[in-house]
C-alpha cells in the first residue's frame, strides 16, 4: 500500500490550548439535542459542518449541504481553520472508557492511493444506503 503525507486543516488553537470546544463525537452517534449542546458551547464546533442534516439516516435538502460547505470555506478564509504549511502524516490517539474498561486507539491519518475495494483496504463495517448518501452529499 502506498501512503502519502497531506496538508491537513486544523483549528487555530494556541500550542497547549484546548481544542475540546471544537470537536465532536462521530456524526452517527449524536442526537439533535447533542448537536445543539455542542453548538451552544461553541458556534465553531465541527458539528456545524459535519452534521447539516439530522437525522443522518437519509440525505437532506441540497441547501443544507451547500450551507455546510459555505461555512467551512468561511472558517478557512477567516482563519478559524488553518492549513498546515507542509505535508505531514498525522498520528491520531484516542483513549476512552466504556463499561468499566479503558480503551486506547492509535491510528495514522494519511493519503492513500485509491484501489479496488478489498485490494489494499478491507471493508470493516456494514453501511447503509441512507447514511452513505448523506455523507456523499456532504463531501
Amino acid at each position: 500500500m502506498e501512503i502519502r503525507p497531506f496538508r491537513g486543516w486544523r483549528y487555530r488553537v494556541a500550542p497547549g490550548g484546548d481544542v475540546g470546544p471544537y470537536i465532536a463525537p462521530p456524526y452517527d452517534v449524536l442526537g439533535e439535542a447533542d448537536k445543539r449542546a455542542l453548538l451552544d458551547r461553541c458556534a465553531e464546533n465541527i458539528v456545524a459542518v459535519d452534521l447539516p442534516q439530522w437525522p443522518p439516516r437519509q440525505p437532506g435538502a441540497d441547501m443544507l449541504y451547500g450551507q455546510a460547505a459555505d461555512l467551512l470555506r468561511q472558517w478557512q478564509a477567516s482563519g478559524v481553520l488553518v492549513q498546515e504549511s507542509k505535508p505531514a502524516l498525522y498520528v491520531y490517539e484516542q483513549t476512552f472508557h466504556r463499561t468499566g474498561r479503558r480503551y486506547d486507539r492509535l491510528a495514522l491519518l494519511c493519503g492513500v492511493r485509491a484501489t479496488e475495494l478489498g485490494r489494499d483496504v478491507i471493508p470493516h463495517e456494514h453501511t447503509y444506503p441512507g447514511p452513505k448518501a448523506d455523507r456523499l452529499k456532504l463531501t
